[in-house]
């Protein structure tokens, strides 16, 4: 599939009258490349794609990583360096004073754009979104990886739940560690960002970090996380109860659900993305709960957590087959409780096909 994504690199070349792209962010080196270090967000190669070939700048430690791509695109060739410093720099052997070379606007600081500027005088052409836009759209090799994710990090989920009846978790900061380590169990590669475990008041703060305060009955519990499989990842919600579930609590969580399975069967191609969170924003006004909703109904996913299209109020991207975006509508009341309910879901050619399958409904989980 790399050597696809490759050739419809070069074709955007030809369209924009330029010689080369130099890719300097990680993900977009792994999605081209195959090339992912020990850190995925830490720069640890750069590459260059021209019409003739893919040059991969490695460390010298990368070096057996890298000679392992090269059966996977017949037309890469590695260049090592002793060290990470000339990763910005070495590319410019490659080209000539009067090429135009495509750079990763998005990616570089100014320092680091002068640094090249002043290495090379080849006219440089600072871009945003060359790999993004045809991230957008996954390929069948990309849609199960996050389908492996999803299926591992639902995994981790059901087993949660059996802990929690059994009382053997007892804080945030135990069922987030242990949600790891079943993820890694059931054969996740990392995590896609830091889970989020909010009980009680803390879930009324959609980006809460997990602390260690004591779970207690009576009380929601919001699990937020999702982890990676061959570098993606999966992005899931499901809020809880544990024990019987107060009446408001239970009021609002049918809201979120109802909104959930509405905007999730409105999901299909040539749909605007606006148009989705309006049916969320318009659904909860009808009864008097916009005020609770305080943010997007969902975003892309895939190398990142948060990736493009945006479900947003200003947002008009069109769905199209193969994106994959979640639904997560949320209503949060400070200093009580918050819930939100996140699914994945892929665009098809003639709708949306759900990649999540652990239920919406309320589970209250009785302690045994």
């Amino acid at each position: 599939m790399r050597d696809v994504r490759v050739q419809k690199v070069r074709g955007l070349l030809k369209e924009k009258n330029a010689s080369a792209f130099f890719v300097t962010n990680p993900k977009n080196v792994f999605y081209l490349a195959g090339f992912i270090g020990i850190s995925p967000h830490e720069r640890e190669a750069t590459a260059l794609i021209t019409e003739e070939k893919v040059l991969v700048f490695l460390p010298k430690m990368y070096k057996q990583q890298g000679e392992a791509l090269q059966k996977y695109l017949p037309d890469l060739e590695l260049v090592v360096d002793h060290e990470r410093y000339g990763l910005l720099t070495s590319f410019v052997r490659y080209v000539s004073t009067s090429d135009k070379i495509l750079i990763e606007k998005n990616n570089l600081t100014l320092a680091e754009f002068e640094k090249i500027s002043h290495t090379t005088q080849a006219q440089l052409m600072p871009e945003t979104g060359v790999v993004e836009s045809l991230r957008n759209i996954k390929d069948p090799e990309e849609v199960a990886c996050i389908q492996k994710a999803v299926d591992i990090s639902e995994q981790v989920l059901g087993e949660v739940k059996k802990l929690l009846a059994h009382q053997q978790l007892h804080s945030e900061w135990e069922v987030a560690h242990e949600m790891h380590r079943l993820a890694v169990h059931y054969g996740a590669d990392g995590v896609g960002f830091d889970s989020i475990v909010a009980s009680g008041k803390h879930a009324a703060e959609p980006h809460y970090k997990t602390g260690r305060h004591a779970l207690q009955q009576n009380q929601c519990l919001l699990l937020d996380f999702g982890f990676t499989y061959h570098g993606y990842t999966a992005d899931v919600t499901r809020t809880v109860c544990l024990g019987k579930a107060p009446k408001q609590f239970y009021d609002v969580y049918s809201r979120v659900k109802e909104c959930a399975d509405i905007c999730i069967a409105a999901c299909k191609p040539g749909t605007l993305t606006k148009e989705l969170f309006d049916l969320s924003w318009n659904y909860f006004k009808k009864y008097s709960l916009e005020g609770y909703y305080l943010h997007s109904l969902g975003h892309g996913l895939g190398l990142d957590v948060h990736e493009s299209p945006s479900l947003g109020s200003s947002q008009e991207t069109v769905l199209k087959p193969g994106m994959v975006v979640t639904i997560e509508p949320g209503l949060y009341f400070a200093g009580e409780f918050g819930v939100r309910i996140e699914d994945d879901i892929l665009i098809t050619e003639t709708g949306y096909r759900l990649l999540t399958k652990s239920t919406r409904a309320l589970a209250e989980i009785s302690q045994k």
